[in-house]
């Protein structure tokens, strides 16, 4: 149950790459029991992806709420919705719901308003339109995201009122008329407590009083704390017993990679086993809502399935070669096209079966250090790993790819480039 309460980042292997996020069954004893595992990305301009798939750019949510349109709202976000099931998604972290309380507020082209019955009523018919195609969206921050600046310790010191009919109504609006169903709280605190671990407001308000049925889950590498205490990204227990169910994101759930305290706290009186049963219990409840679940169980509805068909979902500017590789060799680097969107298909001849993995020596190379870049491995036409990296990282470095057991004869493997600036400097295909 401690593994099922951690997501894991970008970098996961586990869901389509250079999304958000995983959740769910990230490890083989859950995925053991039939629970699949959910996949989350970004927004607010559209989907977030790193494997090369075109997608369609949407206005800032600020415009959208401009238009002052619900049918219109809704009717584009049915569009967002037919691209997350292309692509194997099943939460959009958004919309972004926080009010512009203060114009520098680096966030405030996520947000809609400074208006909060705008807000609920855009943010509910976008949530709406996705919920036509079995899709959510993760309404955030849940409350009072006012600053970008020291995000992790602006205390934003509220009143009662002002958190009920400004901060709180727009969220009510989108769970209580679109019935939203994932919430993802800030980073900060309100009135000393974080929101990640915050009982009041998680169980009292939004779970007692709007009876709200979802699951809540942090921001990317958020805190919470005792209340008085400082706060910690450890510190999961308090987050936990507030009912703020998934902490994202960790490197490795299953070895507890953040260093978290919820194991610990079981064996003392800071968490007790049936409120992390009852967390567990709110994120399989929504795993078996969403998408996922259909297509772990191969149920999914068969003119999607057409629609994908149709679909060219991996549109390539240049491809690459075709080429036979022995097996305990190496793919030529002058054979590997590193530009923008480029696809290198291969035919690995296997003559003796067993375990293989390919060994990447790769750089960033003339890109700022801001750069993001990546490249996604498929076998046999089955995505199997992607390879990131920042413009920081301009010394070689040697990356795995797992390709698993080949039998004897032709394997395909392909290796595709979302952005210029990766360079590499061998490639080579090792039995184990």
């Amino acid at each position: 149950m401690c593994i099922l309460l951690r997501g894991e980042g970008m970098k996961t292997p586990k869901v389509i790459p250079g999304t958000g996020g995983a959740f769910g069954g990230i490890s083989p004893e859950l995925n053991a029991f039939g629970i699949p595992v959910a996949c989350c990305t970004d927004r607010p301009s559209g989907i977030r992806m790193d494997v090369g798939t075109f997608a369609f750019s949407i206005p800032i949510g600020t415009c959208l709420a401009c238009s002052f349109n619900e049918p219109l709202q809704e009717n584009l976000f049915e569009m967002v919705g037919i691209e997350l099931r292309r692509n194997k998604i099943d939460s959009l972290l958004g919309p972004g719901m926080n009010l512009h309380r203060n114009p520098l507020n680096g966030r405030n082209f996520e947000y809609f308003s400074e208006d909060p019955f705008l807000t609920g009523k855009i943010a509910s018919a976008q949530v709406k339109g996705m919920h036509k195609h079995q899709l959510t969206g993760t309404i955030k921050h849940f409350i009072a995201n006012n600053q970008e600046h020291q995000i992790y310790f602006s205390n934003g010191v509220i009143s009662e009122r002002p958190i009920r009919e400004l901060y709180l109504k727009g969220f009510e609006i989108a769970c209580r008329e679109a019935g939203a169903y994932c919430i993802m709280t800030t980073y900060g605190p309100v009135n000393g407590l974080w929101t990640a671990s915050n009982y009041d407001l998680l169980t009292h308000i939004l779970r007692k009083e709007w009876e709200y049925e979802g699951v809540v889950m942090t921001d990317w590498w958020a805190r919470g704390n005792e209340e008085g205490e400082d706060s910690s990204k450890q510190e999961f227990a308090a987050m936990v017993r507030s009912q703020n169910d998934l902490y994202m994101v960790t490197k490795d759930a299953i070895t507890n990679s953040n260093n978290d305290n919820l194991a610990t706290s079981l064996h003392t009186d800071k968490l007790t086993l049936g409120e992390l049963q009852r967390s567990a219990m709110n994120v399989l409840k929504v795993i078996m809502r969403m998408l996922v679940m259909d297509r772990y169980l191969d149920c999914e509805d068969q003119s999607y399935k057409e629609l994908y068909e149709q679909t060219e979902v991996y549109e390539i500017k240049e491809a690459g070669v075709l080429i036979d590789v022995d097996c305990m060799g190496c793919i030529p680097t002058e054979y590997i096209g590193i530009r923008d969107k480029t696809r290198n298909i291969y035919k690995f001849v296997c003559h003796e079966s067993g375990d293989y993995q390919l060994e990447f020596n790769v750089r960033a190379s003339g890109v700022s250090e801001a750069a993001q870049m990546s490249m996604s491995v498929w076998k046999d036409n089955e995505f199997i790993y992607t390879i990131s990296m920042n413009g920081s990282q301009t010394d070689f470095r040697t990356a795995t790819v797992e390709l698993g057991n080949l039998k004897s004869g032709s394997t395909k493997i392909e290796l595709f480039f979302r952005k210029d600036g990766m360079e590499i400097n061998s490639c080579k295909i090792i039995k184990k």
